[in-house]
């Protein structure tokens, strides 16, 4: 029975304008800004700041933001 053992948390700090930073729990570090970007509708990767210090997904469930960054 494969149940992850980390857990999966976000963290978004955007207040409107067009920068935001993302604290997440992922392996995708490099894929949170495109995801962001989409979701905030801003302007470019650039926008964003992502922040990962304790990365889960080691049996794959953290290789990409979940629905976590878009709620």
């Amino acid at each position: 029975h494969h149940a992850c053992l980390e857990t999966h948390g976000v963290v978004v700090d955007y207040s409107g304008g067009d920068k935001a930073t993302v604290y997440a729990s992922t392996q995708g570090t490099f894929t949170i800004p495109g995801e962001a970007v989409r979701e905030l509708g801003l302007d470019g990767a650039s926008s964003v700041t992502s922040v990962v210090e304790y990365m889960g997904g080691g049996f794959g469930s953290g290789l990409r933001p979940q629905f976590q960054v878009v709620l």
